[in-house]
């Protein structure tokens, strides 16, 4: 599945799902967006310290989207939030996928 990724900057929501304490402020965003992914969290803060917190799980983007908005440019330098969306397949991508495996298979 692929996902867009967007960065609202000193922005903090809801409180942590994971690890209340918060990572390691060492850990790549990249890292920390794979660890987000992984436990449903659709959400990660970067902190002005540094540390990384998961946010988010369960709730439906829509919904922190509306929490974001609210909270947008209230936090100090240095603090922000990267929400994870899903990106749908688009049908006729899917379609011409399979199209052309089944090409591959029966060439093959």
């Amino acid at each position: 599945m692929n996902y867009n990724i967007t960065r609202f900057d000193r922005c903090d929501i809801l409180k942590p799902d994971f690890e209340r304490l918060g990572f390691d402020k060492n850990i790549p965003e990249e890292e920390m967006i794979k660890l987000a992914i992984q436990h449903g969290s659709s959400a990660i803060i970067k902190n002005g310290k540094g540390k990384w917190y998961l946010k988010g799980h369960g709730k439906t983007t829509g919904s922190l989207r509306e929490k974001i908005n609210n909270n947008i440019g209230k936090y100090r330098e240095g603090v922000y939030c990267l929400l994870i969306e899903p990106v749908e397949p688009n049908i006729e991508d899917v379609a011409l996928a399979l199209l052309q495996l089944g090409e591959e298979t029966m060439s093959g």
